[in-house]
């Protein structure tokens, strides 16, 4: 029987593999935070050593580690589909992804990002700033915030945040974002992942590609502030410095559009649809972000771009049978 005086389950989900110390670390900051009523799902991503007894054996919370829900996976899922699995195992009302090299720097994070959702109906994601870890160990500040913004929480129209903002100057860390579960299941977010046979014969690793964000702050507001609550941890062997990542983003964030694509036509507005099929087409992918970073692959304008997934797309959804289409569009990328 549920407590009527605990405030909403929060649902922590950290998909880790090996790198224990940068686990135990998260996990002692995670400890810290002033919200109590919390579970903590980790997926052990099929680690070469045994990330459990390390977690157990350190200095981490005793009452944190009594809330930790453990799994261990037989065989390695990848990043992508290890946080799909956490995801759709979370039984909480909120819910936030830590990665396990990053680590929170306010102790109030969950509180204060929980309390300002609940007391706004129309609010289904907060969102705080976090700096960047550098080898020099300096840490840069992820979010560009005007002044304005940048003390207490401030609520943003959902529409005007997506459009203008997330993919230009408010581009946060997933640490540093509490979503409403509830709300996000009852948008159907869970079907906006691609299954493990649609990418992997492409030797890709998707991207979850903002989508949770895109999906929660269209169906209200967006509450964000400038406070710094997190670090986003970037070591030197970490997934997101991998060579196959920096070889594979790009192909992995034209697939999951692709998909997103297909479930937003499911939608009687065509606002949301009309506005990823301008992200794969050039808004996500500047010049900066996209063409000068990957230009070995991509020496061509986004027109091309455009033009191929339109080929792509009439086929419908994403199934088996597009694969071989996907095969074909990714060695003609790479041909560039």
């Amino acid at each position: 029987m549920k407590d009527a005086s605990l405030p909403p389950l929060v649902s922590v989900v950290i998909p880790a593999y090996n790198q224990s110390d940068l686990l135990v670390r998260a996990l002692q900051r995670l400890g810290k935070q002033t919200y109590g009523n919390v579970e903590v799902i980790i997926s052990d991503d099929n680690s070469s050593i045994d990330l459990r007894s390390h977690v157990e054996l350190s200095n981490v919370n005793p009452d944190l580690l009594s809330k930790i829900r453990w799994f261990r996976q037989e065989k390695n899922l990848g990043a992508y589909a290890n946080a799909k699995f956490c995801l759709e195992i979370a039984i909480g009302r909120f819910l936030v992804f830590l990665s396990h090299d990053d680590w929170w720097v306010s102790d109030t994070f969950i509180e204060d990002s929980a309390n300002t959702m609940i007391a706004n109906d129309r609010c289904h994601v907060a969102i705080s700033n976090s700096a960047i870890e550098t080898p020099n160990r300096l840490d840069r500040i992820m979010m560009n915030l005007h002044t304005n913004e940048s003390g207490g929480w401030k609520y943003l129209n959902g529409v005007e945040f997506v459009n203008n903002r997330l993919f230009t100057d408010l581009h946060p860390a997933y640490s540093a974002v509490l979503f409403d579960l509830a709300k996000l299941r009852d948008l159907g977010y869970e079907e906006t992942w691609l299954l493990p046979n649609v990418y992997r014969p492409l030797d890709i690793e998707p991207d979850e590609g903002f989508i949770s964000l895109m999906l929660t702050a269209w169906s209200g507001e967006v509450a964000i502030r400038g406070k710094v609550v997190s670090v986003r941890g970037t070591p030197s062997d970490s997934w997101s410095r991998s060579i196959f990542w920096e070889k594979n983003v790009t192909f992995g964030m034209f697939l999951t559009y692709m998909n997103f694509s297909e479930f937003l036509k499911k939608l009687p507005d065509d606002a949301p649809y009309k506005f990823v099929q301008s992200l794969m087409s050039s808004r996500a992918y500047r010049p900066r972000t996209f063409r000068l970073k990957f230009a070995k692959y991509l020496s061509t304008t986004p027109a091309y771009l455009v033009t191929y997934i339109r080929g792509i797309l009439h086929l419908g959804s994403i199934k088996d049978n597009m694969v071989s289409h996907l095969r074909k569009l990714r060695t003609r990328l790479r041909s560039l």
